[in-house]
């Protein structure tokens, strides 16, 4: 595996997210690895400092000034839902009329094709039946014995 992939999984072992086997191949590799080493080590650092910082204080109004933009917001997102929705109609009414044609077309096509397959066999057998009977009568046919 890559370092880059190890130091995803360095991300989620600080997290707890990261199951024991992946956990033992990362510890392999950090033995390893001196770069993955120090990456940990910077990460471990830059997660202490966060949670060393102080928190700031929220005010109170804030949470429900966001409640009311969000409020606010919904249906604007739900016209724009329906109107997605909307699209969707003639959309699929030009899939359809499409295979609707497409159809037709190949059905019309195929009663054609079987109409003039059935007329092309009526002309080779023609030509067959005409062409056998030069052949034989033909004075060329016995190799030119007929002198």
């Amino acid at each position: 595996m890559r370092c880059a992939k190890y130091k995803k999984q360095i991300d989620l072992m600080q997290d707890g997210a990261l199951d024991q086997a992946s956990t033992a191949k990362l510890q392999a590799h950090l033995d390893e690895c001196i770069k993955c080493r120090a990456y940990q080590q910077q990460a471990l650092k830059l997660r202490e400092l966060m949670l060393s910082a102080p928190r700031p204080q929220v005010p109170s109004w804030l949470h429900h000034q966001i409640l009311h933009q969000c409020k606010a917001h919904e249906p604007k997102r739900l016209k724009v839902r329906k109107k997605f929705r909307l699209q969707l109609v003639p959309a699929t009414l030009a899939i359809l009329l499409s295979f609707v044609l497409g159809s037709l077309l190949g059905v019309t096509g195929f009663q054609i094709s079987a109409l003039s397959s059935k007329v092309a066999s009526e002309q080779v057998q023609e030509i067959t039946f005409f062409g056998e009977s030069t052949l034989v009568e033909d004075s060329f046919f016995g190799g030119g014995n007929s002198e």
